[in-house]
């Protein structure tokens, strides 16, 4: 067997192995570590990914994660697929090295150096899944974890600033790819002195592995066919991408024309299967959206019905009492905005007196609302005793059941707005407008009025980009508790 040094000295078993633009390194665990502590110790930003077959037929096509891949200082290859590719095609027989000892060994020297490390998680299934078992082999290690979900898909700059706040020295992604190229990518170009390392979705399943090699032989064959879940093999989407590299790989052997082969190759089959497959997903993208819109509307009837029957005598006795309790009418109204910008009349029971409007301007130097654009007093003095129970209760919101029927509204979505409030709206909090305002949402059943508004607005524009049918009943479930408590209904 051959060894040779990198550019920092550290040898490197069997060299580097080129296989479709990307050059791949095979390392013992002293070798890797060797490395994690040059990395640590070289000024600026240094990149690590473990890839595996599906992690090329997924970035193959995107042209910034393939990109990533490529200025990746180092590239570990893991997957048995992936390695027999290489064995095939590149003669490169050395022994592989299980990627969840370089895992292992990886967090133990973190943990030893006492380094800020931060994980980036898809969702809370996955941080439920980790950190027990973080805090039970590594319990000495400095983590946290950002859970990114929807709330940074459209502002990486924050989260960059977050994590250069936070401190941190080294960025575990535990995305599943392309979406953990692309990101990686973007927070290599927004920070500095980061060492960020591309694990993918598998990292609690390693760590169990870990774990499990000290336990029963049991334990040890239901974690191995649980990590099986991650093979090319259960994954039949990806077959047709992993043989058309296969073929890449033996007509096109890697040299200095590898990029003009591959792109004649891909003008032709795979260029016209691309653009099939695009225009299907777009098709189904369509059927899906169109559904979707329907189901909801149909749920907002079904509800509004059902609402109308139930709640008749209440709105009827509500009705009664406001109109003995003070002067005025019944209802209140205002001009709202809605659905991309359309003006609508919102109704409401009257919680306020009729001066209310007038008296506005002398209380915003009182305005308790973050931010500056709602307003909002514990105790404004311009609601009347019975209004003040409405509003705790929210049944001064009831009435919009009839916006709801008349489709200027829907059961679920963001509050709907005043005019002037839309005016002051900063750009990320227009997304609100791409949806109807509804009754309830997601910031109503997390605090209401408690929340500031930037909070509000990642709140409905998260809404906003996972919207469903399904979503909306667990909203409309979760709002009645909400109600009951009337945290934050003032």
């Amino acid at each position: 067997m051959t060894y040779h040094a990198d550019q920092s000295g550290t040898s490197i078993t069997g060299g580097p192995v080129n296989h479709l633009g990307l050059s791949f390194s095979r390392l013992e665990p002293n070798q890797f570590i060797n490395w994690i502590g040059l990395g640590l110790m070289t000024p600026g930003n240094k990149s690590l990914s473990f890839v595996d077959a599906t992690v090329l037929n997924q970035c193959r096509d995107d042209k910034q994660a393939f990109e990533m891949l490529k200025r990746a200082e180092l590239l570990v290859p893991r997957g048995q697929a992936l390695q027999l590719q290489l064995l095939t095609y590149h003669g490169s027989n050395q022994p592989s090295v299980p990627t969840q000892m370089l895992y292992d060994e990886l967090l133990l020297e973190l943990e030893s150096r006492r380094l800020t490390t931060v994980f980036l998680a898809s969702d809370m299934k996955m941080v439920s899944a980790l950190e027990p078992l973080l805090l039970q082999r590594y319990p000495k290690l400095d983590y946290t974890i950002e859970t990114l979900n929807d709330q940074y898909h459209f502002s990486t700059t924050q989260l960059a600033a977050n994590l250069q706040q936070s401190e941190s020295r080294v960025i575990i992604s535990l995305l599943e790819s392309p979406q953990q190229e692309r990101m990686l990518s973007r927070l290599n170009r927004l920070m500095q002195d980061q060492l960020f390392i591309g694990i993918g979705a598998g990292l609690p399943e390693s760590i169990m592995e870990v774990r499990a090699n000290e336990s029963t032989l049991w334990r040890r064959i239901s974690l191995a066919l649980r990590k099986k879940r991650h093979s090319i093999l259960l994954k039949p989407t990806q077959w047709l991408g992993y043989a058309a590299r296969w073929f890449e790989a033996r007509l096109h052997p890697q040299g200095d024309t590898t990029q003009l082969n591959l792109a004649i190759l891909g003008s032709s089959w795979r260029s016209r299967l691309l653009r099939t497959l695009i225009a299907l997903k777009a098709s189904s993208f369509r059927v899906r959206r169109a559904l979707g819109r329907l189901l909801k509307r149909t749920l907002d009837l079904v509800g509004v019905g059902t609402g109308l029957l139930l709640l008749s005598p209440m709105l009827i006795i509500v009705a009664l009492v406001i109109k003995l309790s003070s002067p005025g009418p019944v209802f209140y109204s205002q001009m709202r905005v809605g659905l991309r910008g359309k003006l609508f009349r919102m109704w409401k029971f009257r919680s306020m007196y009729t001066d209310a409007d007038k008296r506005k301007a002398e209380l915003e130097a009182q305005n308790e609302m973050a931010g500056g654009v709602l307003f909002k007093m514990k105790r404004d003095p311009r609601i009347t005793p019975i209004g003040r129970i409405i509003r705790r209760l929210s049944i001064d919101e009831l009435p919009q059941l009839l916006n709801v029927l008349t489709g200027e509204m829907s059961l679920v979505g963001p509050r709907p707005a005043l005019p002037q409030e839309v005016e002051a709206y900063p750009v990320l909090a227009r997304a609100r407008l791409e949806v109807k305002p509804g009754l309830t949402g997601l910031w109503q059943i997390s605090g209401r009025s408690d929340l500031p508004f930037d909070k509000q607005v990642l709140l409905d524009t998260a809404y906003v980009h996972t919207q469903s049918t399904s979503n909306d009943i667990k909203l409309i479930a979760k709002t009645i508790p909400a109600v009951v408590s009337g945290k934050g209904a003032y």
